[in-house]
């Protein structure tokens, strides 16, 4: 089962070393764009070392696009899974939350400005 956090990397800590994406997904509107993206976690090494029933995880994220470090302090944690389809389907959830916000963000915005 997936663990949603929607907090910043920097304030949950690490939970291992992000790969490169499994999933990768750009959701947009004409007021601006986040990417979601999936990836396995892998332990340290030191960690690794001393554990190798370790389960992998994978980790989905929402990042602005503009960000420097997708991975970075920008990057809000979605969910944590420890499956590769619960990941896969966190995604989905993460692209349709994205989505959401965005439409709300730009509909609030176009509301407040009368033109």
């Amino acid at each position: 089962m997936p663990e949603w956090f929607l907090r910043s990397r920097e304030s949950e800590g690490t939970y291992g070393i992000p790969s490169r994406p499994v999933l990768r997904s750009e959701v947009g509107d004409t007021r601006g764009a986040v990417i979601v993206e999936t990836r396995q976690l892998e332990l340290p090494d030191e960690e690794a070392l001393g554990d190798h029933d370790e389960s992998p995880r994978w980790e989905t994220t929402i990042c602005p696009r503009d960000a420097s470090d997708p991975q970075g302090p920008d990057a809000a944690v979605f969910a944590v899974c420890d499956r590769l389809a619960d990941a896969c389907v966190a995604h989905e959830q993460a692209v349709a939350f994205s989505a959401a916000a965005l439409d709300s963000t730009a509909r609030r915005a176009r509301e407040a400005d009368p033109a």
